[in-house]
């Protein structure tokens, strides 16, 4: 009832615009007559290819799923060269209408599928696409506002305005089996390497208004078809409101099974029956066609850049586009229920979680926190969790909603608000890695919800339920049961034996003598030491600045490529590449390494207590070149790893001084979010301006090396 409500009034907002639909009828809508292919996935960072089938992101939940077939016909959408079409839809925030267990208000997309038809056999490089992605952009058929896609339609729009845009140019998508004919694919890009964050309901916020709640995809294949505009190229058409409810595949939401490949599908949430198509050189209503040699595409119909239907659903096929969106559920759990307000005014609590999965017999601690709440002895709080999911309706307690089906108590770990009574001061923490480690009902496999319940004895019932927060999944934790060799320095390969590793080496880092030195994770798989294989993982270690001996630390989290940096400041060039992150990682103690000799040209500095007055460098060891590269580790106040490198390529040989900022600069920069996040910054000029310092006050580690080349 909600959502034909919501679609409803999007249609309404919308009334002057969908009057001005032009009814494209058949003359676009163009027969698929053969099977799709299923292309597989490829990893838009690194070009590698995966078989289908084989997912590349095993915590991956669909928040978008627009991937049913329209069950009288399987269709295409015929698009020349020179037009590229937009299409909508909307990822719900937890609190917006409708069933969606798990939902965020933001998500690391780590995956879109797409569907395509072309008659080009595959040229040099693969087929030539662009995609663009905005969080909002004006609703339906983009409010009927024209945006040119790129610098060959004039404008460069998309590289500069949309929130996230891909070029697939050398990815080697593949084209038809031969010239002239026909060929359909399903690929599946994964971008999980590009650290591309999507906000739910447009900002995070459910507005009830379509402008402001959809998401805006644009879409367009460079390749012109050499069948002409009789057999031209274009999108595979999916959605089927009638046949899968619109949220259908998503989130905890049950599937429809596609007539024709079989395979589950939804239609996606709030998707529209219309779509914009912008045409090169064309404007708004022009009769007339596009520069040559662009092929005349729906311009050949009069109404130029438009927005465009096939004739009305049902009758007819819904005009919207295949596309499925993953984000990695295990990195953004979701909150649900709504929290109790205290006894006090403007003090209800917010509880917080881990921005990743549990690791079951880690050990260490991974705090959780509900705050503000008001102070006082005598107001114990616990957690209570479940790993059966959601009650289909919450249950009105006295002490607020229960949400949780067949909640089980952490009674044995109570924590205390302190504070002061009858102010809103108190802060309650909770150990989660402990509660999970000491759950013995809890296994790997398992994903976990939970709320707290807290005393507060003026209000009624004298206790309250919070908010919940989940699905947090639990993983198995890394072992450890060897390191070979125990000693070495600067480009020392390093074999660690164990179980339970992530697949990708981005996942992983170790850290060295105590977190002194640092080692690059470079493979997975087996490892041989001696006569004997085993399953393990190569490593090979960093510059080293200072020497030490101390434990080895694996740490495991999600990593990334980030985006370099190009800076022109304090009168020198530079560039930065090979940047990278690793966030939300747990680390695994294990035996003990030598760190030793150190290396040339190289500087380091770390603590193991909190460091309020950061840690301090001092670039003129780097020595003179022109090339830096660092590590940067640093554990959060909730028992969170961190690590963040890179490296910086200077044009001409920099000063100490201009080292310094230029380092601060690339930092603060390219890890953004997560210094933000934790409150760390880096700046120069303490005590002299060839220093720099990292701010990490509260921390409970920090490590960092950098080393000129």
């Amino acid at each position: 009832m909600h959502l034909a409500l919501r679609i409803a009034s999007g249609i309404g907002l919308l009334a002057g615009l969908a009057a001005a639909q032009h009814d494209l009828g058949a003359h676009r809508r163009m027969a698929i007559t053969a099977p799709v292919r299923n292309a597989g996935t490829v990893d838009v960072v690194t070009g590698r290819w995966s078989v289908p089938g084989r997912g590349t992101e095993s915590s991956a939940t669909n928040v978008f799923n627009n991937t049913c077939t329209w069950t009288v016909a399987q269709l295409y959408y015929g698009l020349g060269e020179c037009e590229d079409s937009y299409d909508e839809g909307r990822i719900p925030t937890p609190g917006s209408p409708g069933t969606h267990v798990g939902a965020a208000t933001s998500q690391k997309i780590v995956e879109f599928e797409f569907a395509y038809c072309t008659y080009n056999t595959t040229p040099a490089g693969g087929m030539n696409m662009e995609f663009a992605f905005w969080d909002k952009l004006n609703g339906n058929c983009i409010g009927g506002i024209p945006l040119n896609h790129s610098s060959t339609s004039g404008g460069a729009q998309w590289t500069t305005l949309a929130d996230f845009y891909l070029d697939t140019s050398g990815l080697g998508l593949p084209g038809s089996t031969s010239s002239g004919f026909r060929t359909c694919w399903t690929v599946t890009l994964d971008v999980s390497g590009l650290g591309w964050t999507m906000a739910s309901d447009g900002e995070g916020t459910f507005n009830s208004l379509q402008d402001q709640d959809k998401f805006i995809w644009g879409k367009r294949i460079n390749d012109q078809s050499p069948g002409g505009s009789a057999n031209p190229n274009g999108f595979m058409l999916s959605g089927d409101p009638a046949f899968s409810a619109p949220g259908n595949c998503t989130y905890t939401n049950p599937c429809q099974t596609d007539l024709y490949t079989g395979s589950p599908c939804g239609t996606g949430l709030d998707t529209w029956d219309g779509s914009w198509i912008n045409v090169d050189g064309v404007q708004v209503n022009a009769p007339n066609l596009p520069p040559l040699p662009c092929l005349p595409g729906v311009a050949t119909y009069g109404s130029g850049t438009n927005c465009y239907f096939l004739g009305g659903y049902p009758t007819n096929a819904f005009d919207s586009y295949y596309l499925r969106l993953q984000a990695d559920s295990a990195a953004s759990p979701g909150t649900f229920c709504t929290s109790k307000p205290s006894s006090l005014p403007s003090c209800t609590p917010v509880l917080s979680a881990p921005d990743g999965p549990l690791y079951k017999g880690a050990g260490g601690f991974v705090l959780t926190k509900a705050t503000p709440v008001p102070g006082g002895a005598g107001k114990p709080g616990i957690l209570v969790y479940t790993k059966a999911g959601l009650l289909g309706s919450p249950i009105n307690t006295a002490f607020g909603f229960l949400c949780l089906n067949q909640f089980q108590r952490a009674g044995a770990f109570p924590a205390s608000p302190g504070g002061t009574n009858g102010v809103c001061d108190g802060v309650y923490s909770w150990n989660l890695q402990a509660i999970l480690d000491a759950a013995s009902s809890v296994v790997v496999g398992d994903s976990l919800h939970f709320q707290a319940w807290y005393r507060d004895p003026p209000n009624p019932g004298a206790a309250n339920f919070t908010h919940g927060l989940g699905p947090i999944a639990i993983l198995a934790a890394p072992s450890l049961s060897d390191v070979n060799p125990s000693s070495g320095g600067e480009g020392t390969v390093l074999t660690i034996l164990g179980a339970n590793f992530a697949n990708n080496p981005l996942d992983m880092q170790v850290l060295l003598a105590g977190g002194v030195g640092f080692a690059d994770v470079t493979a997975v798989g087996p490892q041989t030491i001696g006569a004997e294989l085993n399953t393990g993982l190569s490593a090979t270690v960093f510059s080293v600045g200072n020497t030490a001996s101390g434990p080895v630390t694996l740490v495991q989290g999600t990593g990334s490529n980030v985006a370099g940096q190009n800076l022109n400041t304090a009168g020198i060039v530079s560039n930065s590449t090979l940047v990278r992150q690793l966030v939300d990682g747990v680390g695994i103690n294990f035996g003990s390494f030598n760190l030793t000799p150190g290396s040339s040209n190289t500087t380091s500095v770390n603590s193991g207590t909190p460091m309020p007055g950061g840690l301090t460098l001092d670039m003129t060891a780097t020595g003179t070149n022109s090339v830096l590269e660092y590590r940067f580790g640093l554990k959060s106040s909730d028992g969170k790893l961190f690590v963040f490198q890179g490296r910086i390529t200077f044009v001409g040989t920099p000063s100490p001084t201009q080292k310094a900022l230029h380092l601060a600069s690339h930092l603060n920069t390219s890890f953004m979010q997560p210094f933000s996040t934790l409150g760390v910054s880096a700046s120069t000029g303490i005590p002299s301006s060839s220093h720099v310092r990292i701010s990490t006050a509260g921390a409970a580690y920090g490590g960092v090396v950098v080393s000129g080349k």
